[in-house]
């Protein structure tokens, strides 16, 4: 890895999003990484597929119904755009908001894709 930026912000509905860029020195490293951990925290207990509408097929998300202490559902969405690996941590209060979700990661794609 060569690299990591991270940036969280929190809206005033109190939906936080915490957005963590990984760079590697090539598209593979940064595949394996999105997959390995697309891969693990999909096979944690509970935690079940997301389909964010109208984003790129390489973006995959899973949320974790149960709330967390702060009463939030963590939904978290993992690609690669050539050497970076994205991985977003959205919470929502109290349930799944896709269209929100996907709202914060059209942008974040878009940029990564230029």
């Amino acid at each position: 890895m060569r690299s990591i930026a991270r940036r969280n912000w929190i809206a005033a509905n109190t939906e936080q999003v915490d957005l963590v860029l990984l760079s590697f020195t090539s598209p593979a490293e940064a595949q394996s990484r999105a997959l390995g951990a697309e891969l693990s925290y999909s096979a944690e207990p509970g935690v079940t597929r997301v389909a964010p509408h109208g984003l790129d097929s390489g973006i995959v998300a899973y949320d974790k119904p149960t709330l967390d202490a702060a009463g939030n559902v963590r939904t978290v969405a993992y690609a690669s755009f050539g050497d970076v690996e994205m991985e977003m941590f959205f919470f929502s209060p109290a349930r799944v908001d896709t269209a929100t979700l996907t709202s914060w990661l059209r942008p974040q794609s878009a940029l990564l894709t230029h």
